[in-house]
């Protein structure tokens, strides 16, 4: 059988079947002329391959199936949890997807470095939040969630946040340090980095947020810990009420 019976009848380019033989996964006999000519084991090697490419499968895996170095289930078993290592993956860029579509970011583990006494130095260590409650949904505003739609595109479930790499994080203290030059850059006065947080609150207050929701948003167990410890009232916010009595 020649190359072009070859196509009508498994409905395959010429090229790929040049691909096949120079890649070495198949070896058609050439007759005196330089002819190609297909056998039935040719067909039948040429059927299973285009089998293992339809769902994916490696040009090298392939050719290891028909030299007999591999079994097909070996092959098999490697590729599906390949495959379900991609669509998880392709899961979690999907949510990523979908929570800024939505506006909305998830507050879901913490990095922190501490001491590890049995080995007397210390570790990172990535974990869930200490408290239920600081797993949470954080609506992000418009300016915020078009500067991260911008870098949204190539991030995986592995990847961390700050750094859009696998395995690559910025340890806290380098955070710190990063949080200090741009102070001092920006001569604003140094203070500690929680302090932002105290700030946010209260801004968040002074524009009229209600203390619920920003109890959530900060992740805390009650109003209470919200109102006692963030909020500062400040004499702008007090002249601001009381013209309004």
């Amino acid at each position: 059988m020649q190359i072009k019976e070859v196509q009508e009848k498994l409905k395959i380019i010429s090229y790929t079947l040049r691909y096949y033989e120079k890649m070495g996964l198949i070896q058609p006999y050439r007759d005196e002329n330089g002819y190609r000519n297909y056998n039935e084991e040719d067909i039948h090697k040429i059927e299973r391959i285009m089998f293992l490419r339809d769902i994916n499968v490696p040009i090298e895996d392939i050719k290891d199936i028909l030299d007999n170095k591999v079994t097909f289930q070996d092959v098999l078993e490697n590729h599906i949890e390949k495959v379900n290592i991609e669509i998880e993956s392709l899961q979690y860029i999907k949510n990523m997807c979908e929570d800024l579509k939505e506006k909305n970011i998830y507050v879901k583990k913490t990095l922190q470095r501490v001491y590890d006494t049995e080995n007397k130095k210390t570790k990172i260590i990535i974990d869930k939040p200490k408290t239920e409650n600081s797993i949470r949904c954080i609506p992000l505003n418009s300016k915020i969630y078009g500067e991260l739609n911008k870098i949204r595109k190539g991030f995986s479930e592995k990847d961390f946040f700050l750094t859009g790499a696998d395995g690559i994080y910025i340890e806290p203290r380098v955070y710190q340090n990063y949080y200090k030059n741009m102070l001092k850059s920006s001569k604003v006065k140094e203070y500690n980095f929680h302090v932002l947080r105290h700030t946010f609150a209260t801004n968040c207050i002074e524009v009229g947020m209600d203390i619920k929701s920003l109890s959530e948003i900060l992740g805390h167990a009650t109003v209470d810990i919200t109102l006692n410890r963030y909020v500062h009232s400040s004499r702008k916010m007090k002249e601001k009420y009381l013209e309004k009595l």
